[in-house]
């Protein structure tokens, strides 16, 4: 059993953790080029012209393409997004940087503005409106502590790194967001207390699909030169990842069933019931002492191949199918009962704002508001009951990825890129095709303007902006997916991307 920590050491441990996440690392462009400043800038459109390590995950066949650069390798290339399609920029401001901003209340703490027959005062209401619907939040973070690459005209390119990614989607229904935003004053639990029946939690979360999955992976990747002539040279090439599980969260309900399941890594500190912890089917999992900053509960692997082709040196074809394997998550996996109805939130000790009569959080803080759904050690202050699950598979949310790209001239470069995703429904799956256009300006041979325009998977239309200082050896730039989205109320959509240490040996020399 795991031992209960502190109230402030917890929410530290926590507090930090997603930090980490968002500052640095729950389906923006694709999954694994996040912290690609280049592939951001341009609309994501990166399939066709990835070279070197910056192929690992996109398209492998062009680690076979000659660029004239031996080695490549770069450290520390990050890349964190957050957005929201149903909330205003006012309400989003206060969850991300607003967070102790309280609720107008009364001095016997119910709502400001309440009424006998409801009790959720008029701001409040406003913000349980911007968090019903589709993707009310997507969020994803990227970061590549290392990558390096190696090409030699007779064997081809070869290339290996590390990276840690998030990402996260929301889908919430009304009563989901009132359970978050008003606790035991929900709609829901005030009428089933009314009338002394409760609904199956899969009828009143109907709709409701909430995604977040947490690892860390290895890729190694391999692509050659397989056909040359007639001013057409092809390229082939396969990857290998092998994946860390360190969390994820799945829970959905199409009204009829509900499948709710979590595996999470020490690191979330989180606390299981003894009747949770002694199951002979919960495989628990503690830190032990693991020098590991984020032990694992889930391993995985998966294959990428492509195809790439170069039309008179100029015009660059791409094809890929990416992410195809699976995820095993074994240790820490626990689920809410299926059959389960929906239960009243009850008292939470160490939580002075948390009590049996509990009205929702009093600040913006949502990370807070999260809380009141943990797995606590006797399951009663959610309003949920959790059980042990064994292992589960899943798939990973595989895409097929196609992309073409040319120098119009020496100082521009245009490109199209699209992604498809097998199953929508998957963990980390974009939840329709992705498509982006781009192009880079360079007024001068070390300077590197880019912008495009992409939309798809829930984001809709976005405007990127990217800068780029490249040298015959170096290379560092920043850039974000939607540079309008730091602007005007609706969509609001936080980006950054960026990379400071990027170095070639054995580049061609194109200072001119």
């Amino acid at each position: 059993m795991q031992h209960a920590s502190s109230p402030s050491d917890r929410h530290g441990r926590r507090a930090a953790l997603v930090a980490l996440a968002l500052a640095a690392a729950l389906p923006g462009f694709a999954q694994n080029e996040l912290s690609n400043f280049t592939a951001t800038g341009r609309g994501g459109a990166i399939n066709a012209l990835a070279t070197e390590y910056q192929a690992l995950g996109i398209n492998p066949a062009n680690l076979g393409r000659a660029t004239g650069v031996k080695v490549a390798f770069t450290v520390g290339e990050f890349g964190a997004s957050l957005s929201s399609r149903t909330a205003s920029r006012t309400i989003f401001n206060n969850y991300v940087f607003n967070t102790e901003k309280q609720f107008p209340r009364n001095q016997d703490g119910s709502d400001l503005g309440a009424t006998a027959t409801n009790p959720i005062g008029p701001e409040r209401q406003k913000v349980i409106d911007a968090f019903t619907g589709e993707n009310v939040a997507i969020t994803q973070s990227d970061v590549t502590p290392f990558a390096i690459s190696y090409y030699n005209p007779t064997i081809g390119g070869i290339a290996i790194n590390t990276r840690y990614r998030m990402l996260g989607s929301a889908d919430l229904n009304r009563n989901a967001a009132e359970l978050i935003l008003a606790g035991n004053n929900a709609t829901i639990i005030r009428e089933a207390r009314r009338t002394g029946t409760f609904p199956l939690v899969a009828e009143a979360l109907k709709g409701t699909h909430l995604q977040i999955q947490a690892v860390q992976e290895f890729n190694i990747a391999y692509g050659r030169r397989v056909f040359e002539g007639e001013g057409v040279e092809v390229s082939l090439g396969l990857g290998f990842r092998f994946i860390r599980g360190i969390g994820i969260l799945d829970v959905r309900s199409d009204g009829k069933t509900l499948s709710a399941y979590g595996a999470l890594s020490p690191v979330f500190d989180a606390e299981y019931p003894v009747a949770i912890a002694h199951d002979a089917g919960f495989n628990q999992k503690t830190s032990d002492g693991s020098s590991a900053k984020f032990p694992s509960v889930g391993s995985g692997s998966a294959i990428d191949v492509g195809i790439s082709a170069t039309i008179a040196k100029k015009i660059h074809l791409s094809a890929s199918i990416v992410d195809v394997g699976k995820m095993t998550w074994k240790a820490n996996s626990v689920e809410i009962d299926p059959k389960q109805r929906l239960q009243v939130f009850g008292q939470t000790p160490d939580e002075a704002e948390f009590n049996a009569s509990y009205q929702g959080p009093i600040t913006y803080n949502f990370w807070k508001s999260l809380k009141r759904f943990q797995i606590d050690s006797d399951s009663t202050s959610s309003p949920f009951k959790y059980r042990a699950a064994g292992k589960r598979e899943v798939k990973l949310p595989t895409r097929v990825r196609l992309g073409a790209g040319t120098d119009l001239t020496k100082k521009i470069t245009i490109a199209i890129d699209g992604q498809l995703p097998f199953d929508k429904n998957l963990p980390g799956s974009y939840r329709s095709a992705l498509v982006g256009a781009g192009v880079t300006y360079k007024p001068v041979y070390w300077l590197h303007l880019s912008t495009g325009v992409s939309g798809g998977a829930g984001f809709g239309a976005s405007i990127p902006l990217g800068i780029a200082f490249v040298t015959r050896s170096y290379e560092g730039g920043i850039a974000t997916r939607d540079i309008t989205g730091y602007f005007g109320e609706t969509n609001p959509y936080l980006s950054v991307v960026a990379g400071f240490l990027r170095f070639k040996i054995g580049a061609p020399n194109n200072d001119e």
